[in-house]
């Protein structure tokens, strides 16, 4: 029997081309934390950074819309 695992994946709005770095430290940490502070088993997949989302929104606007 395989082990049972949670998996999660992260979502990451970024402004200009810091995508690729952010992405993967956002999944590293969370990796990290899930190790030290979790009981379940949990596979971090990557993070999904949509680069086609352009706004000039206000930022609240932004936040309400990600929740």
């Amino acid at each position: 029997m395989s082990p049972r695992y949670r998996p999660l994946q992260p979502g990451l709005l970024v402004e200009g081309s810091d995508g690729p770095y952010l992405s993967t430290l956002v999944k590293r940490q969370l990796e990290q934390l899930i190790l030290e502070y979790s009981s379940q088993t949990v596979l971090v997949l990557d993070c999904v950074v949509p680069d086609h989302v352009r706004t000039n929104a206000s930022p609240t606007s932004v936040i309400a819309a990600a929740q």
